[in-house]
């Protein structure tokens, strides 16, 4: 009877095996490797283009359609407090700001009846101050320690002022103590770990380092957006060099007045009560021969574009405008079962048909 003998690998084998596996595995790996990296430069530079493209489209869909504005350079629009190479802040506006918001508020609508007497002023601050020192960086180990201490330099904060000037009480028609803030007007957990700096005017191509700063002409807007990326490393959170930049680039085209092709400030008028006004309480069977006269223009020309003469102590600007559909004619409130709003609409309506009664 014939016997079979089952024969193994001998150690030998084995090794030789062992050794083509690992060859194997250490090419393949070498190949792979710049596919690898290949992939993380893609999804970082996708990472970096989506966080840019944000603030971009950020500031245009803010301030492109803006009907009037204030640029304020230099001025504080909230305080910091600094320790261990850390600044903090809670983004209360300053009397400073609140003041220039209640300049505007007086320019533009304090003693405006009947057209775009209600609505919101907004303040976007564009903050270029640097909130922790390398040295402050490197104590924090995790990135999500940014988002949780607020560390990036450079940051969009938006300040919304509310007011309605058929509020009863004069006090509740504007408010500057009365207001609600937006920081990190771009996702915060998502872009995070990107430090930011906001620039008025053009950018050198020619030299990112440089910026060739010119004068900010709301006919031809430029802002200019640098990014950097902060980073792990052994010794903590560590800045990289500068990685992206771009250019808001818009015109505010409402601010400029078309007649003289956009190169000169767009004049407001405020439509106010004139001494006609009926002082009585006011019905529609009422009638009162100076209804052509309750309302008269101020000829004071206010320009909707000003800048303000820059300031030095804070690192960035704000503007202070408002924007068409966030300000509203009475006539918008009409079928409202506010008291405040059923006389003047029906004085704003007979008005209305007074005028075209007398063009017809």
């Amino acid at each position: 009877m014939k016997r079979y003998q089952r024969k193994g690998f001998t150690l030998l084998e084995l090794i030789i095996v062992i050794a083509l596996f690992a060859i194997i595995m250490v090419s393949v790996v070498k190949l792979l490797d710049p596919v690898s990296k290949f992939f993380v430069r893609s999804a970082n530079f996708e990472t970096t283009n989506a966080c840019i493209d944000n603030m971009r489209r950020s500031i245009e869909g803010n301030l492109q359609y803006a009907d009037r504005v204030y640029l304020c350079e230099g001025y504080e629009p909230y305080t910091y407090t600094a320790a261990d190479g850390v600044k903090t802040s809670d983004y209360k506006p300053t009397d400073d700001l609140k003041d220039k918001v209640q300049q505007f508020y007086n320019d533009f609508f304090l003693n405006r009846k009947f057209l775009k007497s209600i609505g919101s002023i907004y303040v976007l601050v564009f903050d270029n101050e640097q909130i922790a020192t390398d040295a402050g960086l490197a104590k924090y180990q995790v990135l999500s320690d940014i988002n949780s201490y607020k560390l990036n330099t450079g940051k969009m904060v938006r300040y919304e002022f509310k007011f309605d000037n058929y509020k009863s009480s004069a006090a509740d028609r504007f408010n500057p103590d009365s207001y609600t803030t937006l920081e990190w007007y771009v996702n915060q957990n998502l872009y995070g770990n990107f430090e930011y700096k906001y620039t008025l005017g053009a950018i050198d191509t020619g030299s990112i380092a440089g910026l060739d700063i010119t004068v900010f002409d709301p006919k031809d807007c430029t802002i200019s957006i640098t990014m950097n990326e902060i980073k792990k490393s052994s010794a903590g959170l560590v800045r990289e060099a500068e990685s992206k930049t771009d250019t808001a680039s818009f015109s505010m085209k409402n601010v400029l007045d078309a007649a003289q092709k956009y190169n000169a400030p767009l004049n407001d008028f405020i439509t106010k009560e004139s001494a006609f006004y009926p002082l009585t309480d006011w019905s529609d069977s009422d009638t009162d021969p100076n209804i052509l006269e309750w309302f008269e223009s101020d000829e004071t020309p206010i320009p909707r574009y000003k800048r303000m003469t820059p300031a030095s102590s804070f690192d960035g600007f704000y503007f202070i405008y408002t924007m068409p559909e966030t300000t509203y004619d009475i006539l918008d409130f009409e079928g409202s079962s506010n008291a405040d709003y059923l006389q003047p609409i029906k004085k704003a309506k007979a008005y209305i048909e007074a005028v075209k009664n007398k063009y017809d």
